[in-house]
């Protein structure tokens, strides 16, 4: 393809070989957000409990890996930036029901995602529901 060689090298796979290691030295392939992490907890309406104003823990539900520069302090550096499909929720909520997502940031640049899901199920009051409804 025009690559420069000689009898012993490919110079275009040293050049290559050269980039892959500066970029393995300066950045390292970090978990920014494990799974399983509290991200909020979201108020649920009609929701069969004896709390009066029960909420549902929303956690991640995969991690998130990324290349980042080595050294850097990643409680201070990224930003997290949480999203949800509705302010509040209606029971019935199963373990595992997708809620939001959130998006990791470092210096503004996206780093990845994780879906945010319910904790926990929550079963539905119909009495509520029907009080609600009327």
């Amino acid at each position: 393809m025009g690559a420069q060689a000689d009898e012993e090298k490919i110079y275009s796979y040293e050049i290559a070989n050269e980039i892959f290691e500066k970029a393995l030295s300066t950045y390292s392939y970090t978990k920014v957000l494990p799974a399983g992490e509290l991200i909020s907890e979201i108020p649920i309406e009609n929701a069969l409990t004896t709390k009066s104003n029960l909420k549902i823990p929303c956690i991640t539900e995969s991690d998130i890996f990324a290349y980042i520069p080595s050294g850097t302090d990643s409680k201070k550096a990224l930003k997290y930036k949480p999203f949800f499909h509705d302010e509040e929720l209606k029971a019935p909520i199963s373990k595992g029901d997708v809620i939001g997502g959130i998006n990791v940031y470092l210096d503004g640049e996206f780093l990845g995602t994780s879906r945010i899901i319910a904790s926990e199920s929550v079963a539905e009051s119909e009495f509520l529901r029907f009080m609600n409804e009327a």
